[in-house]
């Protein structure tokens, strides 16, 4: 895909209305991305609008809205919109882009309960009402791309909270994630450290996204001894020799 026109939060703001005020039937959007950071003032501009859906059918009307005012599919998804699992994507020359999620980003986040609750009205307009997901999940959203950008955007984030950055929230969002994708924990902890040391910004809870990291590598060469064939009891003695302590192997589930 070519390269984008940026748009303002006025801008981004108006095409969600119009975009509203078209919808045959009552749906709910949550956003996400360098939009939500735009509409917060964080960003001055971005160049798509990325919505996450918890229902397929107000996917599907939202679609339709999009297609009914002249948007166009892209039929294929590629690059760093397939790596970011996005469900369909709509452009329109002259307007801004948008990325629709069906409840998973990056195919591993789930638009969770928890997120739901701590996101804020942004708006109603025609049948559409938009949420913003909070600092805290678009911060997790972005610790787990591969895009560099996105750790400038973790760092706006956190110094437009400071000290109110809700690291409780997020690492309980983390470790309830983790349950359906393991490497959660890995992947944030890399983010975490890419921002540390690009941004000198140290987040509290590293120390144990680490420690929730090595637990899932220890468990990951576990299984894999399992998977050859060795027996719980075999694997669990590989291990011990390889160095893990009797409480690191006691974790292994």
């Amino acid at each position: 895909m070519k390269k984008m026109k940026q748009f303002t939060s006025k801008e981004l703001l108006e095409e969600l209305r119009e975009v509203g005020e078209s919808l045959s039937t009552r749906v709910t959007a949550y956003l996400i991305g360098g939009c939500s950071m735009s509409l917060r003032g964080l960003k001055d501009s971005t160049k798509d609008v990325d919505l996450v859906f918890a229902d397929k059918q107000e996917l599907n009307a939202f679609s339709e809205a999009l297609e009914a005012r002249g948007y166009e599919k892209y039929l294929e998804v590629n690059g760093e919109y397939e790596q970011l699992g996005t469900e369909v994507i709509y452009r329109k020359k002259g307007a801004a882009g948008f990325d629709l999620f069906l409840k998973t980003v990056c195919r591993a986040l789930r638009l969770s309960k928890g997120m739901r609750k701590r996101a804020k009205l942004l708006g109603e307009t025609g049948k559409l009402a938009v949420f913003l997901c909070s600092e805290e999940d678009v911060f997790l959203f972005k610790s787990i791309t591969e895009r560099p950008q996105d750790v400038d955007d973790m760092a706006a984030l956190l110094e437009s909270k400071r000290e109110e950055f809700d690291w409780e929230a997020f690492k309980k969002e983390v470790e309830e994630q983790s349950r359906d994708y393991p490497n959660l924990s890995i992947l944030a902890s890399n983010k975490l450290s890419e921002l540390k040391e690009k941004h000198e910004l140290k987040a509290p809870i590293e120390s144990w996204l680490i420690k929730e990291g090595e637990k899932t590598i220890l468990q990951d060469a576990f299984n894999q001894r399992l998977e050859q064939g060795m027996t719980r009891e075999q694997a669990l003695n590989e291990l011990k020799k390889r160095g893990f302590s009797q409480k690191e192997l006691s974790k292994i589930k």
